[in-house]
């Protein structure tokens, strides 16, 4: 069940018992900080209990003392009869400050629903539930999830500024409800037989009281004066007593669990009492609970009124559908005036939610999908059904799918690009290629409808693409096929597109040249005066003020080192060099006995493009910058007017939009290994990008290539090869490389990053014991897996 999912549920069932808590809580605050306001100062830290015991003496005869889990002194005295609360400054004497009804109730009902026991499981229960809501909130944060309007907005800043005192809070306040169901004050010792004969000593010289300091008391019971028989009785954090009033010393004693030294602690951490700043910060934090589940009530309550379709015509008889997939509603607002513009044009329009796919739409020609991506690539509440159901429908002959997300996401338009594909699959014809819409922007929306109405035959005028500054698809018959090449990285570069053929295009080739060049100074390691080579020679803990395209792509792989758990590392190049593959590198340092990977070691400032090393390491941007190389001579062709393009260096590649004719772009999926050019496989792309990695070439004598961040050598036990597909090329590179590290577990960690990737196995034929150090060159091809969860 997706993260959202449990985090509804959770809110329903405990959101009322959260709310109560919340609210008498914060009355409990507010009468912590009145406590803390008439509440004396704490006790000198040299002041035993004799000494405070015979101090009060001159205020009458003492009975009993006690100090409160909140440090407060109360003395109970015999004659006078009466109660005080001691100022230890002074030994002077207080009125002690008596909660009052109001607040004993609060209390009660805060503690067990002013039911018992049964009221004290039911309120633990919620509270936990409490923490899995705040588990599964943070989790959705983290895993991207963006908008939704004003009032989710607020629920996730009032979520993530007050996550960790209610978490404290919580916590405490399931251990205080643990110590009441389940007490662990101890046992107290047996009433002793006897006690030495002979005069009471002044309760100041009893030595017992004397090495007791009054912080350690909780309570104090003096022998009576009519029973010479009784004795002192003391209770301190850690133990029991009986003390003898004739010689002054223990004559019974009792050890008191751990626990309850544990449990009074929690009390006043809990109750904020201990400190003003508390008291004032777990006040604000259940303030704070309150308006989380009142908002995010009040938003699910919207975003369910919201996934009801105000426009609805007849599917049977429509000749557009139009299907939605919204979470808070806003797509569903985009998707009516759609509707309302393609029937002003005279179509014939039904409008849906996405889960309510038929299973046939016998007079429509077109199919118009209109999604929001929810979280990282997974799909919004009304269409989390859709890609089930698909299967199973007869679809019209053609589509288009527009995406709506934010572009800082970690999957923009994720799911919108699932969808796409599906229906591509079911062999329906795109009337558009998918287009993406940032932030729910009115331009880019307005640009993508006009498009949309000119291939319908409804044009007014030429607007610009959603994502890209491109023209409009041109007809195949102007124009064709054209491939541009040229040397980049140790291989060669190479743009495959559709142009007039008249159409110069050396500017845009020596573009694409000069870009290479700009990339290479950066990162390459043939080059002294690359970046990577200066940062090779940088002090540690000097900032090193670097370009654009190094500070993106270390940005790109220093997280995917830490999502990947260290399988994908920037900062190989003295173990690479090491392993016999950096022949020409101009320097690459020393190999690590001990290797810390480089996101633990590297820091960036991406927004003043600027790095430092807290340690020696060396840049080998060899798994990543071909990735970046391809996305930036895509963006490139793209904006020369070139939007249907296919852009390959070296085994990456990135698609542009749809050929002319409405076909993607078909890459062969060979088999890895020398001598064979077998195609077992086809990815078709479009505005997508693929990247493999292999162990068929350069491998070194343990048999593999890619290099383990965790050992320092190549792995053998890696699959045959490993192509993962991304929105981005640079995304697809690292991960391909990191998913080879992984070997056997590549697949598992596939899909728990949610990555998008086909891997091919392989077995090793039997081969001569001398043939190890070619052992790979009998690699076959066993088994050929696809893990499609989500885009990377």
């Amino acid at each position: 069940m997706p993260a959202r999912r449990y985090h509804l549920w959770l809110g329903c069932l405990a959101g009322p018992f959260l709310v109560v808590l919340a609210v008498t809580g914060v009355l409990l605050a507010v009468d912590a900080l009145r406590a803390h306001a008439t509440q004396p100062a704490a006790a000198p830290a040299g002041l035993s209990v004799a000494d405070l015991a015979a101090g009060l003496a001159r205020h009458g005869t003492l009975e009993r003392l006690a100090v409160t889990p909140m440090g407060t002194i109360v003395a109970q005295f015999a004659t006078p009869r009466r109660r005080a609360t001691i100022d230890p400054a002074d030994l002077s004497l207080r009125p002690v400050a008596e909660a009052g009804d109001t607040i004993r109730t609060v209390t009660e009902i805060h503690r067990t629903l002013m039911t018992g026991d049964p009221g004290r499981l039911i309120l633990a229960l919620a509270t936990f539930a409490g923490l899995l809501l705040a588990a599964t909130g943070l989790a959705r944060i983290w895993r991207g999830e963006r908008g939704g309007g004003a009032l989710r907005r607020l629920h996730r800043s009032l979520g993530l500024t007050f996550a960790l005192p209610f978490v404290v809070s919580a916590a405490t306040g399931l251990g205080l409800a643990a110590a009441a169901m389940f007490p662990v004050d101890g046992v107290r010792p047996a009433f002793p037989s006897a006690f030495a004969e002979g005069d009471r000593l002044p309760v100041g010289a009893v030595a017992a009281l004397a090495a007791v300091a009054v912080g350690d008391l909780e309570e104090l019971v003096l022998p009576r004066a009519d029973d010479a028989d009784d004795g002192y009785f003391l209770a301190t954090a850690d133990r029991f007593a009986w003390i003898d009033p004739v010689s002054g010393r223990v004559a019974a004693a009792s050890e008191r669990p751990v626990m309850h030294r544990l449990t009074a602690a929690i009390l006043r951490l809990h109750a904020g009492r201990s400190m003003t700043a508390l008291a004032i910060i777990f006040g604000l934090a259940a303030a704070a609970v309150a308006l989380l589940g009142l908002t995010g009530l009040a938003a699910g309550g919207i975003a369910i009124r919201r996934r009801r379709p105000v426009v609805s015509g007849a599917a049977a008889k429509a000749d557009t559908i139009i299907l939605v997939g919204s979470q808070g509603g806003t797509t569903w607002g985009f998707a009516e005036r759609l509707a309302a513009r393609l029937t002003e044009a005279g179509h014939r329009v039904d409008l849906a939610a996405m889960n309510s796919l038929a299973s046939d739409y016998p007079t429509a020609e077109r199919l118009i999908v209109l999604t929001a991506t929810h979280g990282v690539g997974e799909p919004p509440g009304s269409a989390d059904r859709f890609l089930a159901r698909l299967p199973q429908a007869i679809l019209p002959p053609a589509f288009a799918v527009l995406g709506f997300g934010d572009r800082e996401a970690k999957a923009f338009c994720g799911f919108a690009e699932a969808v796409d594909a599906a229906l591509l699959a079911t062999g329906a014809k795109p009337m558009l290629p998918l287009a993406r819409i940032h932030r729910r922007s009115e331009p880019d929306y307005a640009a993508w409808v006009e498009r949309l109405l000119a291939a319908l035959g409804h044009a007014r005028e030429a607007v610009a693409p959603t994502d890209r500054p491109v023209p409009a698809p041109l007809v195949r018959g102007s124009l064709t096929r054209r491939v541009v090449s040229g040397k980049a990285m140790g291989s060669r570069w190479s743009v495959t597109l559709w142009a007039p053929e008249h159409r110069d295009l050396s500017d845009l080739v020596a573009g694409l040249a000069a870009r290479i060049a700009a990339i290479e100074t950066s990162m390459s390691r043939f080059r002294d005066d690359s970046e990577v080579s200066a940062f090779d020679r940088a002090p540690c803990d000097a900032w090193q003020s670097v370009s654009r395209d190094l500070a993106e792509v270390l940005a790109v792989g220093l997280d995917i080192g830490r999502r990947s758990g260290g399988a994908f590392d920037v900062g190989l190049a003295a173990e690479v060099a090491a392993r016999g593959f950096g022949a020409g590198w101009s320097g690459s340092g020393v190999a690590r006995d001990r290797i810390v990977p480089a996101h633990e070691t590297i820091e960036l400032d991406l927004g003043a493009r600027r790095i430092r090393k807290r340690a020696a390491v060396s840049l080998d941007l060899a798994g990543i910058a071909k990735g970046w190389a391809v996305d930036e001579l895509s963006r490139l062709v793209a904006e020369a007017g070139f939007p249907s393009h296919l852009v390959a260096l070296d085994g990456e590649l990135r698609a542009g939009a749809v050929q002319p004719d409405g076909r993607p772009w078909a890459i062969g999926l060979e088999a890895p290994a020398i001598g064979r050019r077998a195609v077992i496989g086809h990815i078709d792309l479009i505005e997508r990008s693929v990247a493999t990695s292999g162990n068929n070439r350069r491998c070194d004598a343990n048999g593999g290539h890619t290099i383990d961040p965790a050992t320092g050598r190549s792995v053998a036990a890696a699959p045959a090869s490993v192509s993962v597909l991304g929105s981005t090329c640079i995304v697809a590179d690292a991960w391909a490389t990191a998913l080879m590290v992984r070997g056997r577990d590549g697949l598992a960690a596939a899909r728990a990053a949610g990555v998008e990737a086909l891997f091919v196995a392989r077995e090793p034929l039997a081969m001569p014991p001398t043939a190890r150090a070619a052992r790979w060159l009998g690699a076959q091809l066993s088994n050929h897996r696809r893990c499609r969860d989500a885009q990377p």
